[in-house]
């Protein structure tokens, strides 16, 4: 799948947003398993929910930045391989 450059973009401020300071080398990338990410490949998780979830995922870590890391650090902490949203 070749991510648009909305989507590019999106991805890259939900990182930025998730992990302020911490570059991301690139788009496909096994750190994004860190965030709950099925894989290194985007068009698995965007296959059923679309732009949307992550629109929300975005919305949600902007509006309510506090628990947004709180729970990504839950999931990270208990090596959960998903974000509990």
């Amino acid at each position: 799948m070749n991510l648009s450059i909305g989507l590019q973009d999106a991805l890259r401020e939900l990182w930025n947003l998730a992990y302020p300071g911490r570059e991301l080398p690139s788009l496909k990338s096994e750190l994004w398993k860190e965030m709950g990410w099925q894989g290194t490949d985007h068009s698995t998780d965007f296959r059923g929910d679309g732009f949307i979830s992550l629109e929300n995922l975005i919305f949600f870590a902007k509006k309510y930045m506090v628990c947004f890391i709180s729970v990504s650090t839950h999931s990270v902490l208990n090596m959960q391989k998903f974000l509990s949203f």
